[in-house]
């Protein structure tokens, strides 16, 4: 959901202070008509502009007819610098508040030919601005991030800091819910930058909320928590209700979300978790009633009804659910049919009632690939999964679970959460460079009285800093060995845990889907119903091969050795490649966890060869050394340059970097271009035969 930052401008101060609010604001909209009606020219437009001011957003006072009455007069008497901030005003409104983004760019596309050629660089960034909001909220990404990068030009042109670094905190949150975690945390770090050059307090808050949900999502728990409680602490020292009520629902979200990647389906949650989830929900939705920005009141009643299902209290779900009912009776926008489709499936889900959870789970799973932001797609997935599981439907169950962990695989690869891990420490070195900075800048103010007295102090403080920073120096090197170990041992974690996954999701397939398509092919065979009987058969075998990808079954009834050359066969019958092989037995040196490790990293040099070497001949040997086992596998391709630092950074030499580390062995690539590439791989025996 894109954050609103901008803040209210008042055009004209009060004339005085009225007990009944409602009774002041017809009162001075009386006046400025009145003012409307006897003026002209320069001396309207600014009573016009005025009375749009008093309204803004507010849609009980028409404010969306005040604005274009205003827009039209401004361009009629060619005052465009004043229709155009009108423009995005109204863009916002209509893109951020009613959540109608297509009626947003329908306003854009009605004035932008008629005030690009006439307004300033500031003016014409926020209606690029705008603009990016509304094709984002559209559905058109590609289009948004575009028009942010235009923001970014004009901002430039403008030399307005503050606009430039709003489209880049804009196209990090809008990454961040895509799942571009890396270029997330590049933009915040950033926008985060400019925006404490400026001094904007408010937007470092914001950010460190964002980063903070970025560390969740990737696993960094701990961390996510300190950034989130370092937020909350200055929100409520600046007493920002906006911020406040943010940080709360986040604070809820994290809850949910380290469920969503750390359990398995079907698992339940604690009942800690639970009553912290509700107790910060309805901190964020009494700030929420306090606060003078949009209202994200469906978002926390949607979650609130979701955690009291989860919690067996379906009074207070349904009490919650009727509010929310009531405003999609009121208002059926875009922005609020996903909240109520989610909130709706949830009660039948408490009810007992799976048939309509399912109707409504799928209705708001549909939606969320129309929008394609990552996490709430894995949540539809997730909750079908357990609804058909629920329902003892196995096929469904199956289906949306692999869905499930297909996305979840997807934004929990090792090379975004290595990424992250390095922003992170990067934003930590940045921290601690400026409390030294700050340290320094401490002391040279120390020049008062004495001079001498003063050279002695500096020269005893510069001293002092010199062996601070040395030990934070040592401090931090022996901290960035001991994080890349953790980092490493973090990522051989997940693909072993990812491995772990595979294997059950390919054994489940294999025993529960693929004996019922047995079962069903056999019954159509004895009915001679041949159709059907295809069908089953194709059906049948795209489970096993499913099954196959996700998991090698030849390993436990061929062996390791036997299996390699059988998936070298598959290669030879499925590329125009030509194979040699030179394999000895090797099964007795490895565990079964070892096995499947060894045999996953021969399957990706290979796919690797497949998919950039464009070679001709492969040639792969497995043999035993003194005490070795020596894998060399070569092609007579392209070949690459090994020092090439995009080339070894890519996903694919990563992840074989990654296997042959948890094997204990070591790789090394000796390849030239356009003569070939020799993969070398050493790995030690441990168990002599």
């Amino acid at each position: 959901m894109k954050l609103l930052f901008s803040f209210m401008s008042i055009c004209f101060f009060l004339q005085m202070k009225a007990q009944d609010q409602n009774s002041d604001i017809k009162i001075k909209i009386d006046f400025y008509n009145s003012k409307i009606t006897q003026t002209e020219k320069g001396e309207r437009l600014l009573w016009l502009d005025s009375l749009t001011s008093l309204v803004r957003n507010k849609t009980e006072l028409k404010y969306d007819s005040i604005a274009r009455k205003c827009i039209n007069f401004a361009i009629s008497i060619d005052s465009l610098n004043s229709a155009a901030g009108n423009v995005a005003d109204l863009m916002d409104y209509n893109n951020n508040y009613l959540g109608r983004p297509k009626e947003g760019l329908k306003i854009f596309n009605n004035y932008y030919d008629k005030l690009k050629k006439g307004i300033n660089f500031k003016r014409l960034g926020y209606l690029y601005l705008n603009a990016a909001d509304g094709y984002y909220f559209s559905g058109n990404v590609d289009k948004s991030f575009e028009y942010y990068e235009l923001t970014k030009v004009y901002a430039l042109k403008a030399k307005d800091q503050h606009l430039y670094a709003t489209a880049v905190f804009y196209m990090a949150l809008n990454q961040s819910d895509l799942g571009q975690f890396v270029e997330a945390s590049q933009g915040l770090e950033e926008a985060s930058k400019i925006y404490t050059k400026l001094k904007d307090t408010l937007f470092n808050i914001n950010i460190k909320n964002v980063l903070a949900t970025l560390f969740v999502q990737n696993a960094f728990y701990k961390k996510g928590k300190i950034e989130r409680d370092e937020a909350l602490l200055l929100a409520y020292k600046m007493n920002s209700t906006y911020s406040i009520r943010n940080i709360h629902f986040n604070l809820a979200s994290d809850s949910s979300i380290k469920d969503l990647f750390s359990t398995t389906v079907g698992s339940t949650r604690s009942k800690n978790d639970l009553v912290d989830e509700i107790a910060n929900l309805k901190k964020s939705l009494l700030a929420d009633r306090k606060t003078d920005y949009i209202s994200i009141a469906p978002y926390i009643l949607s979650e609130l009804v979701k955690v009291y299902v989860q919690s067996d209290s379906l009074d207070l779900a349904a009490n919650k659910f009727k509010e929310i009912q009531q405003l999609w009776l009121k208002d059926k926008s875009g922005k609020l049919k996903g909240l109520y489709l989610e909130a709706q499936s949830w009660m039948f889900l408490g009810k007992g009632d799976y048939k309509n959870a399912i109707k409504y789970g799928r209705e708001l799973l549909e939606l969320q690939k129309k929008q394609s932001i990552v996490l709430p797609l894995m949540t539809a997935e997730k909750f079908l999964s357990d609804v058909y599981r629920l329902n003892d439907d196995i096929p469904n169950y199956n289906q949306h679970l692999l869905n499930f962990y297909n996305i979840k695989d997807s934004i929990s690869s090792v090379q975004n959460v290595r990424s992250l891990a390095y922003y992170q420490t990067l934003y930590e070195t940045e921290k601690q460079r400026l409390k030294i900075e700050t340290q320094e800048s401490n002391i040279a103010l120390l020049d008062a009285k004495d001079s001498v007295k003063n050279q002695w102090i500096i020269f005893g403080g510069l001293g002092v800093f010199s062996i601070f920073f040395l030990l934070t120096l040592l401090k931090s090197k022996n901290n960035a060995k001991k994080e890349k170990k953790l980092q490493e041992k973090f990522s051989q974690d997940l693909m072993q845990s990812q491995e772990e996954e595979r294997t059950r999701i390919a054994r489940e397939l294999h025993d529960s889907v693929g004996q019922k398509l047995t079962l069903i092919k056999r019954k159509s065979q004895n009915l001679n119903q041949l159709e059907l009987t295809s069908l089953t058969n194709n059906a049948l075998e795209e489970v096993r091969s499913i099954s196959r990808g996700l998991y090698p079954a030849l390993l436990k009834h061929l062996g390791l050795s036997q299996s390699i050359a059988q998936l070298v066969n598959e290669y030879d019958e499925q590329t125009e490649l030509f194979f040699t092989t030179d394999i000895e037995p090797v099964d007795g040196y490895f565990t079964e966890i070892a096995s499947l490790n060894f045999y996953r990293l021969i399957q990706e040099c290979l796919t690797n060869i497949v998919k950039h070497a464009k070679a001709k001949a492969v040639t792969v040997s497995i043999k035993k050394q003194e005490g070795l086992i020596v894998t060399v596998i070569s092609d007579n391709g392209k070949g690459f340059d090994v020092n090439d630092s995009k080339k070894k950074n890519s996903l694919g030499l990563k992840t074989i970097f990654e296997r042959i580390k948890i094997l204990e062995g070591k790789l090394s690539i000796d390849s030239e271009i356009n003569t070939g590439t020799n993969f070398i791989l050493t790995i030690p025996i441990k168990n002599e035969s």
